[in-house]
């Protein structure tokens, strides 16, 4: 008799210490999902478009991100607003000349491409570079990129950039 009184108790603290659910947290959400959930869509990508790889800094500014971006053609447009639109280059940055030459890119950019890098620290001076130089090297398949603005080199509070940039990881 005091063995069965024994693991009553038991199985009432064990009942009493297990997490409860309430309505509306993750584990009613989870299973509501998983009853509710329908057959996975497949999203095509439309034949007659060109991808290339758009990259933006993490969070700790010490890296990079990436998404593959599906655009009708590859112009300077398209890669411009795949950064803007992951919050690497603000709107009123335009690419005034694009030239290639072999795998070298040239690309010279408006006074608003050096403000934006003039108002960054050092940190994201360099992940606003390299999620540029990755983003059109990816979109343009070419080796280096020499960026300069309004036709000079370009210049930052921390770095000259007078030599062609290559893909950084």
């Amino acid at each position: 008799m005091k063995k069965l009184l024994a693991i009553f108790i038991c199985i009432f603290i064990l009942c009493a210490c297990a997490p409860q659910s309430k309505p509306g947290s993750a584990a009613d959400s989870i299973s509501d999902s998983c009853e509710t959930a329908s057959e996975p869509t497949v999203t095509e990508t439309p034949s007659d478009s060109v991808c290339f790889t758009a990259y933006r800094g993490n969070e700790n500014a010490d890296g990079l991100l990436s998404r593959e971006v599906y655009v009708q053609a590859i112009t300077p447009r398209a890669v411009l607003s795949a950064l803007v639109e992951d919050g690497v280059l603000t709107d009123d940055v335009s690419v005034s000349e694009i030239r290639r030459e072999g795998d070298a890119l040239f690309l010279d950019f408006n006074k608003a491409f050096a403000d934006r890098l003039n108002a960054m620290g050092t940190a994201g001076e360099s992940v606003t570079i390299a999620a540029t130089v990755n983003t059109f090297l990816s979109a343009y398949n070419a080796r280096t990129v020499l960026i300069t603005v309004e036709g000079n080199t370009l210049e930052s509070g921390h770095v000259i950039y007078d030599m062609p940039l290559t893909y950084t990881e």
